[in-house]
């Protein structure tokens, strides 16, 4: 698999996600926290439709950015890999001290392979 491989099909999925957020953020919160009032869910909504602009400005650059030259294409995929590794780890510190919030493991996995992937792929030289 190439470089401007990876950098598609990753592209692709956070745009996907981006969208996914933004158009689903209340049912998705409500997944991720129950138990939670009204005023949360709101709050959660907008926060939720904010990820899904941040996830959608990710998917851009990335799936822009693999028509770069190979060297390029490989440094924009080893900071990915270090990126979704934060997120990675910042899920599991969430599910780990927080008992109220259920994460879902899809995305866990999901950003976990990117991670993975986007190392393989990447240049850390």
């Amino acid at each position: 698999m190439s470089a401007k491989t990876v950098l598609t099909v990753i592209g692709i999925a956070m745009i996907v996600q981006g969208i996914t957020f933004y158009l689903y953020s209340v049912p998705i919160t409500q997944n991720m926290f129950p138990n939670v009032k009204s005023e949360a869910i709101e709050v959660g909504e907008i926060m939720r439709q904010l990820l899904g602009a941040g996830s959608l400005f990710i998917g851009i650059i990335l799936f822009l950015a693999r028509t770069n030259v190979t060297s390029a294409a490989k440094r924009i995929l080893f900071g990915s890999s270090i990126g979704f590794s934060i997120i990675v780890a910042v899920l599991v510190h969430v599910a780990i001290t927080h008992d109220s919030v259920s994460i879902p493991l899809f995305p866990l996995i999901l950003f976990g392979i990117f991670a993975v992937i986007s190392f393989l792929f990447g240049d850390s030289g």
